[in-house]
């Protein structure tokens, strides 16, 4: 495993907050890409973390003037569950049999 205090990466200077922000925009693109390709829309409930993590992402992106890639925000429409304003998810309370499915991956 690579130090914490190393700095370079192919060539990269870590230091560099743009270099940052592509890093996680590159990253975040690459997630969602993988989860539009390999899951199926009802599989939103099981991947609430992951499309969670996109949408930080895009944040942290936004928050510093740049847009997140455009399948980024589509992964995050796609598999993230509304909630009810207080962190229940509404398939949690209209639906007493989510969790007993696994994911649909193809």
């Amino acid at each position: 495993m690579t130090p914490a205090t190393k700095h370079e990466v192919e060539g990269w200077d870590l230091n560099a907050r743009a270099d940052l922000l592509q890093l996680i925009s590159e990253l975040a693109r690459h997630l969602a890409v993988e989860l539009d390709y390999h899951y199926e829309d009802s599989d939103a409930r099981h991947l609430l973390e992951q499309a969670a993590a996109l949408e930080n992402a895009a944040a942290v992106l936004l928050s510093n003037g740049y847009f997140a890639p455009d399948v980024v925000i589509h992964a995050v429409e796609r598999f993230m569950v509304p909630d009810d304003g207080d962190g229940n998810t509404l398939d949690e309370i209209f639906g007493p049999h989510i969790g007993e499915t696994k994911p649909t991956r193809h």
